[in-house]
């Protein structure tokens, strides 16, 4: 099984407007990607398509329900394979140690939407979750 967890959505400064979960599932489809991370799952706006578009079908994966994936024309027969969705997300922790600044990304994995939710409402009184699909939070990793 071949997966790509580290993915960010049209909510991430800098990235396609085709970063949407019909267009991730597409390329995945294309490149023979059996997993991908939804990323961005701490910005509003997404989680928001998350719960429209997606479904569970397994413990902590989803797939991209059926009338949202497209026309079939677009990807080859031979390139039909599921999809499956993992809930993901990025945080940026900027911070000063040493007297030396860090930067660290930390990706995420969560078992399930409400647990990205969850982690989501427990991030809001330190960070800007709708400016950018991968916050940047004013703390060190550990904290």
């Amino acid at each position: 099984m071949i997966a790509d967890l580290h993915i960010h959505s049209h909510h991430s400064l800098a990235t396609s407007r085709d970063a949407t979960l019909p267009g991730l599932h597409r390329w995945a489809q294309l490149k023979g990607v059996g997993i991908v991370g939804t990323g961005d799952a701490t910005h509003p706006g997404w989680r928001q398509e998350l719960r429209e578009l997606l479904r569970e079908c397994a413990p902590g994966l989803y797939r991209l329900r059926r009338e949202a994936a497209g026309p079939e024309g677009e990807v080859p027969g031979r390139c039909r394979a599921p999809v499956r969705f993992l809930v993901t997300a990025e945080v940026s922790t900027v911070y000063s140690q040493g007297g030396r600044a860090r930067r660290i990304h930390s990706l995420l994995l969560f078992p399930h939407l409400e647990a990205a939710e969850a982690f989501s409402r427990a991030l809001e009184p330190v960070a800007r979750l709708a400016s950018d699909g991968r916050p940047t939070l004013r703390m060190s990793a550990r904290e």
